[in-house]
């Protein structure tokens, strides 16, 4: 990646980029063991680098926290290395302007259809802003490369370069003169066993179903109990919405695909206060109608096994779950999560032979998970069921001990460079992937550099065009032409930040993730 601030009409700066990816051999091991303290305000420099002489030599420096700090006094990155390498500085320093809100990656490397991050840290409270007491509290990503060591020396050609001196005004040397800043970040088994662990998530089961109730699928039958007139499954023409009273049954049931091992609902309390006739997911076995039931008022999740309450799951005031049953080996598990991600198993019921699931049910249950209404109510609820997914086997890839299979991974290092040139706002960054296992491997695609900047406005209101940062980037990952266009379609591109949630504009939507 290639960076350079410059200045433009009416003094803006800008940020150029290249991204490069290659191979290289291993690098030397190096250390600075005595870096000089950066100070910010002795270490910047004043005036126009264009038109002047600005002297501004390369160098890593560090902080009296123990930051590094890369800088030549008219930009600087800042880094953070524990418990990763983190960036939590980007600086223009001749108009003290920073650039960075929120950390990330320092770069992300797909192999062999595994994404990993290369760096970052996890857990800023904000991401409008960052401080720097929040850094000591943040903790490294578990799946991520981890920094294992640094190098810091001069800058070295990228290639041949045949100097035409017509079409210079004077010698110019080569290589750039500058430094070369380099990580290097390997995985451990934390990683390994964590990527292991996510890769056995439902996504990347085969997806055998997919409801969302936009409509009214046919193979969906309603069982609405006629004890008041609003009782229904799909209200006010909205399909899944259930409107009914405290103890009335109003659910939706089908049969579910032959070769399902997971089945997943999603669903919204809304007002409904039921207990004994909470919203639920239940199955009917060829011997039992387990369910999973909502006890709204009481803040908990039970298991109801066909026969009695097996199992519960304090939830709280949460106004929307997500339910899964995993027919494993002779045994059906019933699990719950506030997000979808990290489920906690509820109960478990034993599978005789010859059990089979008949029918998957949505909605309001009577206790024993049938259509039975309980004791009159005049308290009316209004919920909703979002979603239902069922789901097969593994595909090959993440079938098996993954562990395992994906030791070989930790014989793999990521180098993350840094270029930073004397006399000039530049700075370069490239990645490069080395491979010392005993195996081939296949980088299927990366990201280096992801950035979280300053947004130039603050827009509430829909845009029809947007004012990106003063950023911009050139990259030899952008083919077919050099005009801002094709830039922006080819390799890069300015993004909405699904973390900034802080941010002004109503639906989100302001590009400043880079």
């Amino acid at each position: 990646m290639y960076w350079q601030t410059k200045k433009m009409n009416y003094f803006k700066k800008q940020l150029y980029i290249l991204c490069l990816l290659g191979v290289l051999g291993q690098a030397k091991q190096s250390y600075s063991q005595q870096l000089p303290l950066f100070n910010k305000e002795s270490n910047s420099l004043s005036g126009d680098w264009l038109i002047g002489t600005p002297h501004a030599k390369a160098g890593l420096f560090k902080t009296k926290e123990g930051h590094l700090v890369f800088s030549n006094g008219l930009v600087s990155r800042t880094f953070t290395t524990f418990p990763n390498v983190a960036s939590i500085g980007l600086d223009e320093l001749t108009g003290n302007t920073a650039f960075l809100r929120s950390i990330r990656s320092e770069a992300s490397v797909t192999i062999d259809g595994f994404t990993f991050d290369v760096g970052g840290l996890e857990g800023q409270k904000v991401h409008n802003y960052l401080l720097k007491e929040w850094i000591p509290s943040l903790k490294a990503n578990p799946m991520a490369f981890k920094f294992h060591d640094y190098k810091i020396e001069d800058t070295k050609p990228r290639f041949g370069w045949k100097k035409r001196p017509n079409w210079m005004p004077k010698e110019m040397p080569w290589p750039v003169p500058g430094k070369e800043l380099t990580f290097n970040y390997t995985l451990d088994q934390q990683a390994i066993d964590a990527l292991a662990a996510k890769s056995k998530s439902d996504q990347n089961r085969s997806l055998l179903l997919e409801d969302k109730f936009q409509r009214l699928a046919s193979d969906w039958k309603l069982m609405v109990s006629k004890s008041h007139a609003r009782n229904s499954f799909v209200n006010e023409g909205k399909v899944g919405e259930i409107m009914a009273l405290e103890n009335a049954a109003v659910f939706a049931e089908r049969a579910v695909p032959q070769d399902a091992k997971v089945l997943v609902a999603k669903m919204n309390k809304g007002t409904d206060q039921s207990n004994d006739w909470g919203l639920g997911f239940g199955l009917t076995l060829t011997n039992s109608s387990p369910r999973l039931y909502w006890r709204a008022s009481e803040g908990k999740v039970v298991f109801f096994d066909g026969k009695r309450d097996n199992g519960t799951f304090e939830v709280g005031k949460a106004d929307q779950l997500w339910f899964r049953y995993e027919i494993a080996d002779k045994e059906l598990l019933a699990q719950a999560s506030l997000d979808g991600q990290q489920w906690h198993t509820v109960g478990h019921l034993s599978l005789k032979s010859g059990d089979k699931i008949q029918l998957v049910r949505v909605g309001k249950m009577d206790p024993n998970g049938g259509n039975k209404d309980g004791k009159a109510s005049t308290k009316e609820g209004r919920s909703k069921i979002e979603g239902f997914w069922a789901y097969g086997d593994f595909s090959s890839q993440f079938a098996g001990d993954l562990s395992s299979k994906l030791a070989y991974m930790k014989n793999v290092t990521v180098q993350v460079h840094y270029d930073l040139y004397d006399d000039m706002p530049i700075f370069s960054k490239w990645i490069t992937v080395q491979n010392q296992s005993d195996r081939e491997i296949v980088v299927n695609s990366f990201k280096s550099e992801q950035l979280a900047v300053f947004e130039p406005e603050s827009s509430v209101d829909h845009r029809s065009r947007w004012l990106y940062p003063n950023i911009t980037v050139e990259t030899d990952y952008t083919f077919g032409g050099m005009s801002e266009e094709v830039v922006y379609s080819s390799s890069l591109e300015w993004k909405k930040d699904p973390l900034y949630t802080t941010q002004v504009h109503y639906d989100r939507e302001t590009p400043c993730l880079l």
